[in-house]
């Protein structure tokens, strides 16, 4: 997992690099608390925020996206972007949701590979 969460991360370090997030990162890390992290947190300048979540062995639901959202509300913070990281792949409920939230985007083994 701590290999997957770092190829995550670094996914999003070359992003930025070539301009191709939401906006420009000020500021990278991770949030952990008593009830659960965030993998990575990115925040611009102005105050926009990116939370990442990482999962390398199970196929991520719409459950998860709200935990991951519940998670960065207990951070105190205000999510602009969720990219959500899975090698295994994501259920269709979120797939549909993804189309239609702005914000989200689902990201895989496939997006990761072909930078």
């Amino acid at each position: 997992e701590a290999a997957w969460r770092r190829i995550c991360f670094e996914y999003i370090e070359q992003l930025n690099d070539e301009g191709r997030l939401p906006f420009v990162i000020d500021g990278l890390g991770e949030w952990n608390g008593k009830a659960g992290a965030i993998d990575i947190v990115a925040e611009s300048e102005t105050g926009e925020t990116l939370i990442g979540m990482c999962s390398f062995r199970s196929i991520l639901t719409e459950e998860d996206y709200h935990f991951a959202l519940q998670y960065a509300k207990k951070a105190g913070l205000s999510v602009d972007h969720c990219y959500l990281f899975s090698a295994e792949g994501f259920n269709d409920v979120l797939t549909a949701s993804a189309k239609h939230v702005a914000g989200l985007r689902l990201i895989g083994l496939k997006e990761l590979t072909h930078v």
